[in-house]
């Protein structure tokens, strides 16, 4: 285990991340839940993945008042969907070479829904991506 503190929503914080990190297993966010936060690190993380290995994107359902405060994006829950239908990322902050690295190297999506919790019944709720091998 290796804590790294630092901000989703800064390159500078996220180069160093990869910067300090090797090839990962598994990677979970679960940090401030703002889409662009979200999003921001997936594009940036998802890389440091292993063949096989699996991001994790928790707590979709969840709309921090932070979002408002951040550049305007799709709600994460919103860019998989689209990317389900369409294989393509609408992340629009982003450079098109990082976008189709990460759709290259997508082998599944896992979406998990439920209704419990009394939050958004049966709304996407987490989201695992793998990478290919």
């Amino acid at each position: 285990f290796k804590f790294i503190r630092g901000d989703m929503g800064n390159l500078e914080d996220l180069d160093v991340l990869r910067s300090t990190l090797g090839p990962l297993r598994i990677i979970i966010d679960d940090g401030s839940h703002a889409a662009y936060h979200q999003q921001l690190a997936f594009i940036n993380l998802f890389p440091l993945l292993e063949p096989g290995g699996i991001y994790v994107i928790e707590d979709l359902h969840v709309e921090p008042s932070l979002d408002q405060e951040l550049p305007a994006c799709w709600k994460t829950k919103d860019v998989v969907d689209e990317y389900l239908a369409s294989h393509c990322l609408h992340i629009p902050f982003v450079s098109q070479e990082e976008k189709d690295f990460v759709e290259q190297n997508i082998r599944n999506v896992f979406v998990h829904r439920n209704d419990r919790g009394g939050v958004d019944s049966w709304k996407m709720k987490l989201v695992a991506f793998q990478r290919n091998y």
